[in-house]
Parts: structure tokens; sequence; C-alpha cells
């Protein structure tokens, strides 16, 4: 089993940090009554002040209306986490109608630096920068289970060889301790893990810790984990993995995330 194969970083350069990491595609491929993929309800009640509407838009065929019904409340739409880098400069715009005062507002999550709820993710396709990790396919989206939000990552037990998903390397700071968490459910008896490294610049593994999913509580098991960056380090990886097994059980994971911690 490769536990070193290379994966290609994100860019964090200043060019890719002008790049846009969230756009409104779910707005277009919204399912009538429900939420759009990658957005979450801030204040309100989704259907009642939060709908979508197929006029007035500024471009395709919908856009997401807020209808204030209160002189108190107010009411919003939230995206998913995104990750940032520590420096970077941030941009948030968006093309509005409005009839009164309407703000846009970006907020900064302290310490996290890795988000993947799977939710911004096109089925058929891996999140981009992930890879297979294992013998297996490396596991696929389902949006029929989720811890949150309405999509999960679904990866099946392969007899003879292990099955999981290399999440796309991230920056990290030597000697910066640095905690992976996710939430897991699963089928069978035989329990996923959940591994953090880190590796240098020439993407060769230094050093990793894993941890196994609790046997006595499969139904979205929080796994967490802790590592502290050695000298030579230069990005962190998380994998989610479920181990050879003769029974094609399966795991879906949900909510990954990677915390830089004070």
């Amino acid at each position: 089993m490769d536990m070193t194969a290379d994966a290609k970083p994100l860019d964090y350069s200043p060019v890719a940090a002008k790049n846009e990491l969230l756009t409104n595609p779910g707005f277009e491929i919204q399912e009538p009554g429900a939420m759009a993929p990658g957005w979450q309800v801030f204040q309100g009640s989704f259907g009642k002040q939060l709908v979508f509407e197929n006029h007035p838009v500024y471009e395709g065929d919908w856009s997401f209306a807020i209808h204030d019904t209160s002189s108190k409340d107010g009411f919003g739409l939230r995206s998913v986490l995104l990750p940032a880098s520590p420096g970077q400069e941030y941009e948030a715009s968006v093309n509005q109608a409005v009839t009164d005062l309407s703000t846009v507002y970006v907020d900064v999550v302290d310490g996290v630096i890795f988000v993947q709820d799977f939710e911004l993710v096109e089925p058929g396709v891996f999140p981009p920068g992930h890879a297979a990790f294992g013998g297996g396919d490396g596991g696929q989206l389902d949006s029929t289970v989720s811890y949150t939000g309405s999509n999960s990552w679904v990866i099946q037990a392969v007899p003879g060889t292990g099955n999981g998903l290399r999440h796309v390397p991230v920056p990290v700071i030597p000697g910066k301790t640095y905690r992976a968490t996710v939430y897991a459910t699963w089928e069978g008896t035989y329990p996923c893990s959940l591994y953090l490294d880190f590796v240098d610049a020439s993407n060769t593994r230094i050093t990793v810790v894993s941890a196994l999913c609790n046997l006595d509580d499969p139904y979205w098991n929080s796994v967490e984990l802790e590592l502290t960056a050695p000298e030579d380090a230069v990005y962190a990886r998380v994998i989610m993995y479920y181990g050879a097994s003769e029974q094609y059980r399966k795991t879906w994971f949900d909510d990954v995330r990677i915390i830089e911690l004070p």
C-alpha cells in the first residue's frame, strides 16, 4: 500500500487567491423545495423568508430571494466553509436587486485551515486535488446519507486491499500542532480509520498519526487526532480509510476539518 504517492497540492499563491473559491452554480441545480448545494440557512426559514425564484435573475434561470417579513429579525443565507490561507486577501461580491438594505458578510473561522463537507462536489468526480488511496476506487459522493448538509463521501471495503480517499495537501507551519476531525458512520463490524500526515517539499511523508472509529458508536462517530508539524513539514494531508474486508461493507464520511491549534 503506497502511503507516499504524489498528490498535487492546491496552489495557494497570490495569483491563485484571485481565483473563485465559491460561485453559485447550486442556484441552478437546486431541487424544488430544497436548499441548494453548498448553502445553509443563516437566519429565517427556508421556503418562507428564504426562497429560490426564477424572476428576477441576473444570469441563468434562478436567483435567491429574501423576503423580509419582520421589522426586528434578520434573514440570510450562508455558504459552507471554504479553505483560507493565512495572509491572503479575499473578496466577496454579489449581484443583487434590492428594495431595502442588504449586506454581504465574509467571516473567518479561527484556526480552521481546511474544510471538506462535500456540498460543492459534483457526482462522479473527486473533489479538486483529492485522490484515491490504497487499492480501491477511493469512494464516491452519496446524496442519500449525510451528517450535515446534503452529501457525504462513501467508501466501500474491498476484499484483500484497503480503500480510501486522500485529501488535497494544505500548507502548514513547522512547530504548530494540527487537529484533524471527521464524522463517520458505517456498516458491519470493521472500523474505519482517519490518518493525518505531514510531508516535506518533495511530497515525502515525514510523520503520521492515525485513529480508528469507535466500534461502540457506529452512528456518526466523531474521529479526532492531533499531530505537531516537524521541522521539514510543508503540507498536511488527511486520509479517510476503510481497511481490507471480506465483506463489501461501506463507511460514510462527512465534515472533514484540519484546525491549527493556538
